[in-house]
């Protein structure tokens, strides 16, 4: 993703050489991109925006290395803001975004090629504006990175209902960029604005 037209670039990697091939696209974001996710069965890219629908969602056909724009989230389901962060959870069947007006964290659940907002949105909100989201490996947590104090909000998923947990004892200590659970599940990680930069918490 770039801040330039066309706005995003696709490569197809030949086979098991290090040889990579841009492919076309056609219908781009309509502005500069800044977030870029892949769902885990890569059929389907999630791509952040500055510009409204503020998200763009491509799917992949396996035939012909394609990306086809498909409707994605409509009218009042649309985010609210620039998005900053995509994530896909781990069983693809979840779409989270961070963005930057209220209420900052906006999730989906797919089925097939429609994305509908889970009900009850806006909730516990965080306190400001989405920087990046992060799903747990096993897809009942959310971490959502924002740019105002607390800084880091973590939801536990169930029920397609979002349950904003209580905050770490230990907060870090400004805007969050990013956030990322380790692939086992035992570490989030936060890189921020002021020092230490990096936060990482231990899960229970």
């Amino acid at each position: 993703g770039h801040a330039n037209s066309g706005f995003i670039t696709i490569y197809e990697k030949t086979n098991s050489l290090p040889i990579f091939t841009k492919l076309s696209i056609t219908n781009i974001p309509t502005g500069t991109v800044t977030d870029v996710a892949f769902s885990p069965n890569g059929e389907f890219l999630a791509v952040g925006h500055v510009n409204s629908s503020f998200i763009t969602i491509y799917q992949r056909s396996n035939s012909s290395y394609t990306f086809t724009k498909i409707s994605g989230p409509v009218g009042s389901d649309i985010p609210t803001g620039t998005v900053n962060g995509v994530a896909w959870s781990p069983n693809g069947e979840y779409l989270a975004t961070a963005h930057e007006n209220s209420s900052y964290v906006t999730v989906y659940k797919r089925s097939q090629t429609t994305f509908t907002k889970l009900s009850g949105q806006p909730y516990d909100v965080p306190a400001g504006a989405g920087q990046a989201v992060s799903f747990h490996p096993n897809g009942q947590f959310l971490a959502v990175s924002h740019a105002t104090s607390i800084f880091l909000t973590i939801y536990h998923l169930q029920n397609d209902k979002l349950k904003r947990l209580p905050n770490p004892s230990i907060l870090p200590p400004s805007t969050v960029d990013r956030a990322e659970w380790s692939p086992d599940g035992q570490f989030l990680a936060l890189a921020h604005t002021n020092s230490s930069f990096v936060t990482i918490y231990q899960t229970p």
